[in-house]
């Protein structure tokens, strides 16, 4: 029975330190991941002919460019949401499985190993974090979205359609520019919850081992 339990604390800390260094490692697999969905780099970008066949009736610059920053400044509302969405997701997970995690370890009355007590102390460091980043991303909430009405009211008072949309199109861009820094700060607190989750639920699972075999 010794020999038994040996086996299956070693084959458990060999499974464990796989996992780390499969994920941790500069292997392919990794490294394919990572690339997927971090922000790939600006690339130069050429001009091409216009073909001959090219529609006469095409969309004029400035339609071209209010259709562009309306769009972008619409995906950039939709992403806002999603992170949302995201970090309400970690907390709901992590909330759930830790106080589970310790009634169930309670029930069962046995004394909790060393490694058991350490996984669990860490697991909690890693919820902190999970709340704390989650918390900051739901801090950045009031995105940019201009312009403001009464200003677009009383501008259509006095100007042309051609130049209300140019300026209501500059005032989409300006949106834009002011919303992206606090996207991506928004996206890195969501994406530290996340990493944070992960953690939690490997300490967990650590735990709930150690438990059961030593």
């Amino acid at each position: 029975m010794t020999d038994e339990l040996f086996g299956l604390r070693l084959g458990l800390v060999l499974a464990i330190v796989a996992v780390l260094v499969a994920a941790l490692g500069p292997w392919r697999p990794w490294t394919r991941l990572r690339r997927r969905f971090s922000i790939p780099p600006t690339r130069e970008w050429t001009q091409g002919t216009i073909s001959a066949d090219a529609s006469s009736d095409a969309p004029s610059a400035d339609q071209a460019y209010f259709a562009f920053v309306e769009r972008l400044l619409d995906s950039q509302l939709a992403t806002s949401d999603v992170l949302d969405t995201k970090a309400a997701g970690t907390i709901g997970v992590g909330s759930t499985v830790l106080p589970l995690t310790f009634g169930l370890l309670s029930i069962s009355g046995r004394a909790l190993p060393g490694l058991t007590v350490a996984a669990l102390g860490a697991a909690i460091l890693a919820y902190i974090v999970l709340l704390a980043s989650a918390a900051r991303a739901f801090h950045i909430r009031a995105l940019e979205y201009r312009p403001d009405l009464m200003t677009l009211w009383q501008n259509s008072q006095t100007t042309d359609g051609v130049t209300l949309r140019r300026w209501i199109a500059e005032e989409y861009a300006a949106s834009t520019e002011i919303n992206r820094p606090l996207l991506v700060r928004k996206a890195r607190y969501a994406g530290i919850a996340n990493v944070a989750l992960l953690i939690e639920g490997i300490l967990i699972s650590f735990a709930a081992a150690a438990a059961l075999y030593w």
